[in-house]
């Protein structure tokens, strides 16, 4: 599979017309460094997952899988939820894969560049200035989505590595 990050990021405002920079910041973080910053403790980590799938509904709204790139995609808990797929097996994945995701602030850069040019192309739903005004004086760090964005798509997902994300969908083949 090859995606590229222009794609990507058209993907994802098709799917989720409501990002701001702030969140299009946090998909330029995932694709460059997936989920590595959410693992610091595996227990808390596991029972705000728990939490936050008893919270979902139960839905077939997005895609099973957002692929962000070859190495990096999100797995929307709602339709998974949908789906009946283990709950365990997600956590799993989501465990091995974000001490897989090594990226670097030369990708993170790469991905900058992508959406500053887009933004200047006026292929985005927020105007350059936003973005450069977002970016500016940031230290490489990740950020939550933005209000609107929270209020607008209702995120919930976990981002895990391109091979658990194949491991997913393999669970749908094995019904």
């Amino acid at each position: 599979m090859a995606l590229d990050f222009i794609t990507c990021v058209k993907q994802q405002i098709k799917w989720h017309p409501s990002m701001e920079p702030q969140d299009m910041y946090k998909l330029c973080y995932q694709v460059a460094f997936g989920a590595e910053h959410l693992l610091q403790d595996k227990e808390r980590a596991w029972n705000y997952l728990q939490m936050e799938y008893e919270q979902t509904s139960s839905s077939s709204t997005w895609p099973l899988i957002e692929w962000l790139s070859e190495d990096v995609a999100r797995v929307n808990l709602g339709t998974y939820k949908s789906l009946g797929l283990p709950l365990k097996t997600l956590f799993e994945v989501f465990v091995e894969g974000a001490g897989q995701c090594r990226g670097s602030k030369e990708d993170l850069e790469n991905c900058f560049e992508v959406v500053e040019k887009m933004a200047q192309n006026k292929e985005l739903p927020f105007e350059q200035k936003a973005w450069s005004d977002f970016c500016k004086g940031r230290q490489t760090s990740p950020v939550h989505h933005s209000l609107g964005y929270k209020l607008k798509e209702q995120p919930a997902y976990r981002v895990v590595d391109g091979q658990g994300a194949r491991q997913i969908e393999a669970l749908l083949d094995l019904r």
